[in-house]
């Protein structure tokens, strides 16, 4: 009964729509300015100012050993669960952690992709082998690593880089998060991490 009604549903919407013609394709988007480094720093920052706090940091540094450095600044003692990747190996020493532990008060550290400079956001690639969703969206607290190269200036820019590099996901991440659904009223956090934290390498 349920197949039968679908069919009836599609017969008919394929019927209102045979004779009429396609709307004309959208006009292309103009080239996106040659945007800086200091510009994506700019509103990265932008995003981390939720109701008069800052929820993260931005720090720049000029090799591996600085970066470990900062990452252990913010890591403390707290457990830390990381993507396996080259950058995120060479930087911290982290250990895979129960991801239940993780839950409640440890540190995420991923790897973005691409660093989105009309938005000010991260673009991370997601597998479920070797960079999985969880790292990503449960622990309370995110460092990002990104190289200074991996600055794009739009957001299909560094679409096009997820799309060469294969990556079946991505995750735009735009500061820590947040929620108005309810009423209108924006809670900080809502779920995932209450604070993301950027480290640049330059390169």
């Amino acid at each position: 009964m349920a197949d039968r009604a679908r069919r009836a549903v599609l017969h008919a919407v394929a019927a209102a729509v045979k004779d009429r013609p396609l709307p004309p394709p959208p006009a292309p988007r103009p080239p996106s300015p040659a945007l800086t480094l200091a510009d994506f720093a700019e509103r990265f920052m932008h995003t981390l100012m939720v109701d008069g706090g800052v929820h993260g940091t931005l720090q720049v540094v000029r090799g591996v050993e600085e970066a470990g450095e900062a990452v252990s600044g913010i890591v403390g003692g707290r457990p830390v669960v990381a993507w396996p990747s080259e950058l995120t190996g060479r930087v911290a020493e982290a250990r895979q952690w129960a991801e239940a532990h993780c839950l409640s008060e440890g540190v995420g550290i991923v790897e973005a992709l691409a660093l989105v400079a009309e938005t000010g956001s991260l673009l991370l690639a997601l597998t479920e082998e070797t960079t999985p969703w969880s790292t990503a969206l449960l622990p309370p607290v995110q460092i990002a690593l990104a190289r200074a190269s991996s600055l794009v200036s739009s957001l299909e820019e560094g679409l096009w880089r997820a799309s060469e590099a294969g990556a079946p996901h991505v995750i735009l991440v735009a500061g820590p998060s947040r929620t108005a659904d309810v009423e209108k009223t924006l809670v900080v956090p809502a779920h995932g991490p209450r604070e993301l934290h950027l480290v640049v390498l330059l390169d």
